[in-house]
């Protein structure tokens, strides 16, 4: 017969007196009730209801999640919803627990949000508001969490790769947005999220001006020559591209976008006056400098999407 263990750790039992086991690892005890269900779900004579256990894997799955401990909530929560599958508590927890484990690296929000829609499809009507509210602020928390995450990449590395990563993350959390509101009819972002996007998105551009863009141009940009110059105007470019993607995410006139409207400006302007100098040799050893930079065509682009 195969060892009988802890319903709640897993551990060895040990039995004693009266039909009654105890815990070696938790010291929880088992009645002898309990324990002849467990030995006869060994021998498979009977389908033992763990529905009793519900609580105590949820009080568990809260403490793991309050410690930081996600991984093991997660694993608790899905304990629940293996007996109850309808078990709201247990889906906004896991929800949580789930989305809280991503990274740069593995996104984990589309799962968790996915089991905040089953948490609001499971709640009683009695529950049902407050279950929205509950999970209206952890998506919201989660996705500012992500952009976070991603803006302040791109303020240490302004580059091609870190600004692809927000464009891909804003994408993604649209994707997911409809997805929640198709499954609940619930729409989960807060009035002020879009603005909240925008202003971490420009602290992030500013950022990366500052401390790597024009420190990186402005330090004896004559030696670099074309390939500073060039460096330069692409990071113009992956900043204002992210302007004009949190602008259209927010979609509002407010005042974060007013900001980052006149920092893309500001951008633009920087990129048709920055020049670099190229220099020329005769044969004779003579020195000419030319000084070069975007065509007319090319600042009469630029000049347009200001104007947009």
């Amino acid at each position: 017969m195969a060892a009988l263990v802890c319903d709640l750790c897993g551990g060895k039992l040990i039995m004693g007196t009266g039909g009654i086991a105890t815990c070696e690892s938790c010291g929880i005890e088992h009645s002898a009730d309990r324990m002849k269900e467990k030995v006869q779900e060994i021998k498979g004579t009977v389908r033992v209801d763990n529905s009793h256990m519900v609580e105590n894997y949820l009080e568990i799955a809260r403490t793991a999640k309050d410690a930081g401990n996600n991984a093991e909530a997660e694993s608790y929560c899905n304990k629940v919803i293996e007996i109850e599958p309808t078990n709201y508590k247990a889906w906004m927890l896991k929800g949580e627990a789930v989305a809280w484990q991503s990274s740069a690296q593995k996104s984990r929000v589309d799962e968790g949000v996915t089991a905040f829609a089953k948490g609001i499809n499971n709640a009683p009507e009695e529950a049902k508001e407050e279950v929205i509210e509950e999970a209206e602020e952890q998506i919201n928390s989660l996705f500012l969490a992500v952009i976070s995450l991603r803006a302040d990449r791109f303020a240490k590395w302004p580059d091609e790769e870190e600004r692809d990563g927000i464009v891909s993350t804003l994408d993604s959390i649209l994707g997911t947005l409809a997805r929640f509101m198709e499954q609940t009819g619930v729409p989960a972002l807060y009035k002020d999220f879009g603005t909240l996007v925008v202003e971490r998105i420009h602290q992030s551009v500013w950022k990366a001006w500052d401390n790597v863009i024009w420190p990186d141009y402005s330090d004896a940009p004559e030696i670099g020559g074309k390939y500073k110059w060039q460096t330069f105007i692409k990071r113009i470019d992956y900043c204002t591209t992210l302007l004009e993607k949190a602008i259209d995410f927010c979609g509002e006139d407010d005042e974060g976008n007013i900001q980052s409207y006149m920092t893309l400006i500001f951008m633009q302007k920087a990129a048709i006056d920055i020049c670099f100098l190229e220099y020329d040799f005769t044969e004779w050893g003579d020195r000419t400098c030319h000084q070069k930079g975007l065509s007319d065509d090319e600042k009469n682009v630029r000049r347009q999407r200001i104007r947009k």
